[in-house]
């Protein structure tokens, strides 16, 4: 779609045979013309056949084909342009890094020879023509691209590998469970029920052995 729309093509796709007149006479009167033709001829065999449409075909097109001097076809591009036509095209945002990712790979723009930084959440089209170069069209303006270096987070050579911190996968009371709200909110109720009904039991044996306690303490002389 992008290619025909640079070259001034409108793409019609359509399975009507009436809107495709012009096609479908030539062939209706090439499809009853040619047995009739290979007949006259004395055609029998595959091979003459072929050898005989060499010269039919300039016959057919002197006596049906359009005389007409004029072309509808547009001058053929420059290969730079048709590099710049075929390419394929994706749109991509400005990371906080001011690059793009694109195919596992960052770019960043760049104008002059000096990179240029632009804002994140920046909307970018990356234009990857057919010879593998990558332009960056931001704000219809187009740049050329210069590809990042992968880096490490540390140095294997100089540095020892960071430790990495285990998350608590421990509850807290205080912290709601991340996802359902309503399903964390239940929990926490039936947490709360079990948390009471706990301490209403603990506290009746205490009363009970309390009271046990001093009956006998009263019960010693």
């Amino acid at each position: 779609g992008y290619a025909c729309h640079q070259l001034g093509i409108l793409l019609e796709t359509t399975a009507i045979p009436q809107a495709k007149g012009r096609v479908e006479r030539l062939n209706q009167a090439l499809q009853s013309r040619l047995p009739i033709e290979l007949e006259r001829n004395n055609i029998h065999t595959l091979e003459e056949a072929n050898t005989f449409l060499l010269s039919y075909i300039q016959t057919f097109n002197e006596q049906f084909g359009n005389k007409t001097k004029l072309s509808v076809f547009e001058v053929a591009p420059k290969p730079s342009e048709r590099n710049l036509i075929l390419a394929r095209l994706a749109e991509r945002v400005v990371d906080s890094g001011h690059h793009i990712r694109f195919q596992n790979r960052c770019y960043i723009p760049v104008e002059q020879g000096k990179e240029v930084y632009f804002s994140r959440k920046t909307k970018a089209f990356v234009i990857k023509e057919v010879d593998g170069d990558i332009y960056l069209n931001i704000a219809d303006k187009i740049y050329h691209t210069k590809e990042l270096l992968v880096h490490e987070l540390y140095s294997k050579n100089f540095e020892s590998e960071p430790e990495q911190k285990k998350k608590d996968a421990s509850m807290s009371l205080h912290k709601p469970i991340r996802g359902n709200s309503h399903l964390s909110n239940n929990i926490f109720r039936k947490i709360k029920r079990i948390m009471k009904s706990l301490l209403v039991r603990s506290f009746i044996l205490l009363s009970y052995k309390y009271n046990l306690f001093l009956a006998k303490w009263e019960a010693v002389p």
